[in-house]
C-alpha cells in the first residue's frame, strides 16, 4: 500500500494531461513544485524569486515551462541512462510535459480538497549533531558579483573522530551560493599549515581571506593539498556518508570553510553561516574525498587557445596520487569502492566525463555532463557503489570552449582561469 501511495504522483504525471481533464495546480502541479523547486525559490532564497503559491507559479507559468523543458531547472547536469543516483532531483519527460499541459490549459487552480500526494522527498536531515562550526564573525561580501572567502576555524573535538555527516545552515541565503569545508591536519604532507592560515587571515582586512577553488589564498603560489570534508549547494540538505564509513579528523585539526557569495540577489545583510557535523568514534570503512587530475595541468600543462576549444584527458590508477590527500590511514592499495562523484571546472567548461574502465574491457560511466554550468557543481551520490580493483583505470575528460575569448586560458585559481578535476568519495575495502 505504501509503494502505491509513493508512486501515485508519478502515475498521475504519466497519465494525466493527455485527455479532456487538464492538470490542475492543487492536484497535479503543486506536488512537483514543492518537491523540486520551492526549496530554493523562496522569498529571500538563492533562487531569486518565490515559487511557493499558486499565484506566484501561475504568474510565471510560461517561464516555468520553458526552464523545465530546457532542463535548466531543477539543476541536475548528469546525463541520464549511465548509472542510478540517490536523490535524483531531475524531472522526467512526463513531468515536464505535464507542466507544459498545465500552462497551455491556462494554469487552472483546481480544488484544494483534491490536493495531490507529495513526491518522495529528496535528501534527509542530519541524524545527530555532535559538533558545530560557524564563521568566526559576520562577514559582509565585498566583491561583485562573486566573492570567494575562506575562514579558518578550529576543530573543537578533543579526541580523534570520524565525520559521517555534514549539514550547512546558510545564515543569509540571499548571498550564499555554495559552501565547501576543507580539513587541515597538523600531520599533512605539507606539514602543519595552521600558522600559514593565520597569516593569510591576518593579511586580508576583515574576517577570513580571499580564495578560489581550494583553501589557498588568492595570489599565493602555494597550493594546499588538503582533503575536503564536504560541499553544499542550494537545495541540498545534509550530506550523509555511506553507512559504516567516515572521514578521520584528528584532534587539533582545523577546518577552512570556503564561502562562495553571489550578490545578484543579495539583500545587503552580512552572513555568518554555520555547519553541523555528525561524528562517530570509529567506523567500519575509512573514506575520503579524493581528487583526480593530471598534476602537470597545474604546472602549465593545460591551455585553451583564444578563439578555440580544447579537451584534456587523464586516465590511470589514481591510488598513489591520492596518497597526497586521503591520509595514511585510508588503505586503497587493495582496491576501493566509489560512492559519489562530482566535476569541477570554471566558466568556459562545457563537457565532462568520469568513467571506470575495468580490466576485463568493460566500463562504467560514473558521471557525464554535456552542458556544464559553473553555478551548479553538484555531488552525485551513486545508488550502488562501483568497485575499483587492480588493473582498472579511472578516466577523466573535460572539454572547454574559449571561442568567444580573446586571450589564452590556463590552469589557475581565478574565475577567469580554468580547472579540470574529478572529485570522488571512496572507501577502503
Amino acid at each position: 500500500m505504501r509503494i502505491r501511495r509513493l508512486l501515485a504522483p508519478l502515475l498521475l504525471v504519466a497519465c494525466k494531461g493527455s485527455g479532456e481533464d487538464p492538470p490542475t495546480w492543487h492536484r497535479d502541479i503543486q506536488p512537483i513544485v514543492s518537491a523540486r523547486c520551492a526549496g530554493c525559490h523562496v522569498e529571500g532564497g538563492i533562487g531569486g524569486l518565490s515559487l511557493q503559491s499558486y499565484e506566484e507559479v501561475s504568474a510565471l507559468g510560461v517561464w516555468v515551462a520553458e526552464v523545465t523543458e530546457a532542463r535548466v531547472m531543477p539543476p541536475w547536469q548528469a546525463v541520464p541512462g549511465h548509472i542510478e543516483y540517490k536523490d535524483d532531483r531531475s524531472l522526467s519527460d512526463a513531468q515536464i510535459q505535464f507542466i507544459r499541459d498545465w500552462v497551455d490549459a491556462g494554469t487552472p487552480e483546481g480544488d484544494p480538497s483534491e490536493a495531490g500526494e507529495p513526491l518522495p522527498p529528496i535528501g534527509a536531515a542530519l541524524p545527530e549533531v555532535d559538533l558545530s562550526l560557524s564563521l568566526p564573525a559576520p562577514y559582509t561580501p565585498t566583491l561583485s558579483p562573486d566573492d570567494y572567502r575562506c575562514f579558518p576555524v578550529a576543530w573543537t573535538a578533543t579526541e580523534d573522530s570520524y565525520v559521517t555527516g555534514f549539514e550547512v545552515h546558510p545564515d543569509n541565503p540571499t548571498a550564499v551560493h555554495h559552501v565547501a569545508a576543507f580539513l587541515i591536519r597538523t600531520d599533512s604532507i605539507g606539514g602543519d599549515l595552521t600558522p600559514t592560515l593565520a597569516e593569510w587571515d591576518e593579511a586580508d582586512e576583515g574576517p577570513g581571506y580571499t580564495c578560489f577553488g581550494g583553501p589557498s589564498r588568492t595570489g599565493q603560489d602555494i597550493q594546499v593539498p588538503v582533503q575536503q570534508l564536504g560541499q553544499w549547494v542550494p537545495g541540498n540538505q545534509a550530506l550523509i556518508l555511506p553507512e559504516g564509513s567516515g572521514i578521520l579528523v584528528p584532534a587539533g585539526s582545523s577546518v577552512v570553510i570556503q564561502m562562495h557569495y553571489n550578490l545578484q540577489s543579495w539583500d545587503g545583510a552580512p552572513d555568518q553561516t554555520s555547519i553541523d557535523f555528525d561524528t562517530e568514534p570509529t567506523v567500519q570503512h575509512e573514506g575520503a574525498f579524493a581528487p583526480w587530475l593530471d598534476a602537470l595541468w597545474t604546472f602549465g600543462g593545460m591551455t585553451i587557445p583564444a578563439g578555440g576549444t580544447a579537451s584534456f584527458v587523464e586516465e590511470g590508477d589514481p591510488t598513489s596520487f591520492w596518497g597526497l590527500f586521503v591520509g595514511e590511514e585510508v588503505n586503497l592499495d587493495e582496491g576501493f569502492d566509489i560512492h559519489a562523484v562530482m566535476l569541477h571546472m570554471h566558466q568556459i567548461g562545457r563537457t565532462g566525463l568520469v568513467r571506470v574502465d575495468k580490466a576485463d574491457g568493460s566500463s562504467q560511466v560514473l558521471l557525464e555532463v554535456e552542458d556544464w554550468d559553473f553555478h551548479w557543481q553538484l555531488n552525485y551520490q551513486l545508488a550502488q557503489p562501483v568497485r575499483f580493483e587492480s588493473g582498472d583505470s579511472l578516466f577523466l575528460e573535460c572539454g572547454f570552449d574559449n571561442s568567444a575569448g580573446t586571450e589564452e586560458v590556463a590552469w589557475g585559481e581565478g574565475s577567469t582561469d580554468e580547472m579540470c578535476v574529478g572529485n570522488l568519495f571512496v572507501t577502503e575495502l
